[in-house]
């Protein structure tokens, strides 16, 4: 029994760093279980209150964030429907194990037809890397990268 402890112990911590069995980001589907689309009531039942609401200079659009879950969406005015999504907790992944916290050699290694560009974002003051993977959904998936790892994952309507 004694020389069964070792064994049994690492795997009940294997276990535990396993993985989740499903993946929190679906390409051009949704991310932490929010899509496109969604009400708001659907979110809050997934999620909870949000921390904070940021609201524009202009009337429209307004964004909710989770901060304990480092989730973000924007909002549609007009229905109460989620239009834009995104993450940039280094807990959520793709099935390929793919998110924010990754290199970004690893991120480019494992996408599959993505277009990638490098563009100036004005809120963050840098350049960055979008790689977009469209979906027949007509969603696409942004991976953002900088300094070397994503930084955040995007999931928008494609045009």
């Amino acid at each position: 029994m004694r020389s069964a402890l070792p064994v049994l112990l690492a795997v009940v911590v294997l276990a535990a760093l396993a993985p989740p069995a499903s993946a929190s980001i679906v390409l051009g589907e949704h991310i932490a279980g929010v899509r496109l689309g969604d009400p708001l009531s659907a979110v809050t039942a997934r999620h909870g209150a949000p921390s904070r609401k940021l609201v524009g200079d202009e009337e429209g659009d307004y964004g909710l964030f989770w901060d304990r879950i480092r989730l973000h969406a924007l909002m549609l005015t007009a229905d109460d429907t989620v239009g834009l999504v995104s993450t940039t907790s280094t807990t959520q992944r793709t099935s390929r194990h793919i998110g924010p916290g990754v290199r970004a050699s690893t991120a480019r290694r494992r996408l599959t037809g993505e277009r990638c560009a490098t563009y100036y974002d004005g809120d963050r003051r840098r350049e960055v890397l979008g790689c977009d993977v469209r979906s027949r959904t007509g969603a696409t998936t942004t991976f953002v990268i900088w300094s070397g790892r994503v930084r955040e994952v995007v999931l928008s309507r494609t045009g």
